[in-house]
């Protein structure tokens, strides 16, 4: 199968699993594999915690309908995950739902849009596979590996502007590249610590200053890449302060 470029946001860590949020429109069976392509798996909701994390990102994104790992295509009526299974049987179906309208809906969206126009939050409807919609990728910590890194030393870099220290590596278009201070496989910060990621034509990509959560002021990118070639990874410090550590990445 030949996958689409699909854009995506940069991903986003929440209770030790990365989620991507891919805004292209895609059929259910291409928005699954996009993510399986990049080690994800479409997102498995276990939680209402885990829903209100999702659709508080989904939101600012202004788009009412997310293609989610849940679908009965196998079996009539049997929803399961496509990727893990869910840990706690957790349900969120709108009243009435799923109501597999037509006799074709197998495949599960998150905030649905009513026929009324009305955006339904938090809540999931059944629709068709082939309709296109974006779509949630996500990957367990427990997949983290690292790649490559290197260690670097830096002060007063305008908050990465300057003083940097740069490291290049050769990516594939496709590819979800994640590049850490913390997270990754041997990835450590002392410090403030800024990440900036540039592509192959030289425009900055992502950037990333205070991670938050476990990893505080360390800095974390991850985001599906759009170009093949060499990429810099740009390394330095918030403000004019001083940093360190040691910069992994995995793809």
């Amino acid at each position: 199968m030949t996958l689409p470029v699909a854009e995506s946001s940069q991903a986003i860590s929440y209770g030790g699993h990365d989620y991507i949020f891919v805004t292209s429109w895609l059929t259910w069976e291409l928005a699954q594999a996009h993510c399986r392509a990049a080690g994800y798996e479409l997102v498995t909701i276990d939680n209402a915690a885990e829903e209100a994390f999702l659709q508080a990102h989904q939101s600012t994104l202004t788009v009412p309908n997310w293609w989610i790992g849940l679908n009965d295509q196998a079996q009539e009526g049997r929803f399961v995950w496509s990727g893990a299974p869910s840990t706690s049987g957790y349900s969120n179906f709108y009243p009435g739902e799923p109501n597999n309208g037509g006799g074709a809906e197998d495949c599960v969206v998150d905030r649905y849009l009513s026929p009324d126009g009305t955006v339904r939050t938090e809540s999931w409807n059944d629709r068709p596979c082939s309709n296109r919609h974006p779509f949630v990728c996500e990957q367990g910590q427990e997949a983290t590996t690292s790649n490559g890194s290197f260690s670097y030393s830096a002060t007063n870099t305008n908050s990465g502007q300057q003083n940097t220290v740069n490291h290049s590596v050769t990516l594939s278009s496709g590819m979800i590249f994640t590049v850490a201070t913390c997270g990754v496989l041997g990835a450590s910060a002392q410090g403030d610590t800024l990440l900036r990621l540039i592509d192959p034509y030289g425009v900055e990509v992502a950037g990333n200053d205070d991670f938050g959560g476990v990893c505080g002021t360390a800095s974390s990118i991850s985001l599906r890449l759009l170009s093949s070639g060499a990429y810099t990874i740009v390394a330095g410090c918030y403000g004019s302060t001083s940093c360190g550590g040691v910069v992994s990445f995995r793809y």
